[in-house]
């Protein structure tokens, strides 16, 4: 039990964290990942905060993954529903509390400040993984996907964020969106994973929290 509380705590400090990385990468304003800039640019056109539509964004894809495992649905992947509340209301926090008094000023902070919020989110979704309690709702929905449909996780992964931007674009074109697939875009596909494996491997190699990872009885 002291396990789980320590596994359950940790992975919930995760979580805020990276919630604050990715309130970093929407203050920066040079592009994000795909998911995070269709919310950006729908919460642009609408009345209501980004982190409301990551919510939103983000317990639809539990919800998909139980239209689609009915009976092998397992009673962790309800914790998810936990992960979109939190992530959702803490990068409402921060980008329209904590953060609405800090000037970027240039364009160089402006890129300093999103890449520090690439790396800070990317570590702390690897200690989430390596805590292996819970994974974040969209990645979890591409597996659920790949693995009904025998396709390879990554596809499905590209076929997510192609339609994502495609989105995206249509909000800008016909509703006059904020444009935020920007050159913070590409640089999220290059950090993120790189620093997310990168991680995993410094953790597998000294044991860190092996003692208190989740395992399936």
């Amino acid at each position: 039990m002291k396990k789980f509380i320590a596994n359950i705590s940790l992975t919930t400090i995760g979580i805020i964290f990276a919630a604050v990385g990715v309130s970093m990468t929407l203050k920066a304003n040079v592009g994000v990942g795909s998911i995070n800039a269709f919310s950006k640019t729908l919460s642009g056109i609408s009345t209501i905060h980004v982190g409301t539509i990551l919510i939103l964004v983000n317990v639809a894809c539990v919800f998909a993954q139980f239209a689609l495992q009915r009976d092998t649905f397992h009673w962790r992947q309800w914790l998810q529903l936990g992960v979109s509340y939190l992530l959702g209301e803490i990068v409402n926090i921060m980008v329209y509390y904590v953060f609405s008094s800090i000037v970027l000023d240039t364009y160089i902070v402006r890129l300093m400040w999103f890449i520090l919020g690439s790396i800070i989110c990317s570590v702390t979704v690897a200690l989430i993984i390596r805590l292996n309690l819970v994974v974040f709702p969209v990645e979890a929905m591409c597996h659920v996907i790949a693995e009904k449909y025998n396709l390879s996780f990554k596809r499905v992964r590209q076929v997510v964020d192609i339609a994502a931007i495609i989105l995206v674009v249509v909000l800008v074109l016909i509703a006059q969106g904020e444009m935020t697939i920007r050159e913070g875009t590409l640089l999220n596909v290059i950090i993120f994973p790189t620093m997310i494996q990168s991680t995993l491997t410094i953790m597998e190699k000294y044991n860190v929290f092996s003692t208190i990872q989740y395992k399936d009885c």
